[in-house]
């Protein structure tokens, strides 16, 4: 995501169709979305409010011949140039996740979302990946030791698969082994756990 991008008001109604990969045309996606579902809009809100509590409103504000993204909270009116990296990751994300399915991209691949996340924001938008089904598949790169742990359940279900980097293998990387790791997890051990600790199942340290 090129957040520099994000933050500059753009032109009403352009390039609206897909978000772009460096996420630059948020406002105009999130502008049609809202106009053609109004489920879509409460679902962004809402995923939103589970990262900003006091956030009360997002809207479009318009001036001139650009429009941009309000953040409306107890504490004021925020537009994008006023807020942090990490919350415009987090709405880039959430809208990804708030998608409708015809909208949605098929398969979406990730690198590494933990950078500007908060750890508690890591947590949430893991559970997104794993409950808005609005997009088939994700793939995601990840050093984030809390992030992990929100994996465990569906890593044990079959629903999530892992893949480790192997320097020695005769492939890139390995699938973490489901019954090898089961007796820990099912123990109480949660991925991250078995990650800081360095496990030779699933690593951790670059040495």
């Amino acid at each position: 995501f090129d957040f520099s991008a994000v933050r500059q008001l753009c032109s009403p109604q352009s390039d609206s169709t897909i978000l772009k990969k460096d996420g630059s045309n948020l406002v105009n996606v999130y502008e049609r979305l809202c106009a053609e579902d109004k489920a879509f809009a409460k679902r962004f809100k809402q995923k939103m409010k589970s990262l900003i509590p006091d956030l009360t409103d997002i809207r479009i504000a318009k001036g001139l011949d650009k429009i941009g993204m309000q953040l409306v909270r107890q504490q004021g009116k925020f537009l994008l140039s006023d807020v942090s990296d990490g919350t415009i990751e987090a709405l880039l994300l959430a809208l990804l996740f708030s998608m409708p399915p015809g909208d949605s991209p098929s398969l979406l691949a990730i690198d590494e979302p933990e950078v500007n996340l908060h750890p508690a924001w890591q947590k949430l938008f893991a559970r997104w990946v794993q409950t808005s089904g609005n997009i088939e598949q994700c793939f995601i790169s990840t050093h984030s030791s809390d992030f992990l742990d929100e994996f465990t359940e569906g890593f044990l279900k079959g629903q999530v698969n892992l893949y480790v980097y192997d320097p020695i293998g005769k492939n890139s990387f390995r699938a973490l082994d489901r019954e090898r790791m089961g007796e820990a997890l099912e123990g109480g051990w949660l991925l991250g756990d078995l990650y800081r600790v360095n496990d030779p199942a699933i690593g951790g340290w670059p040495w």
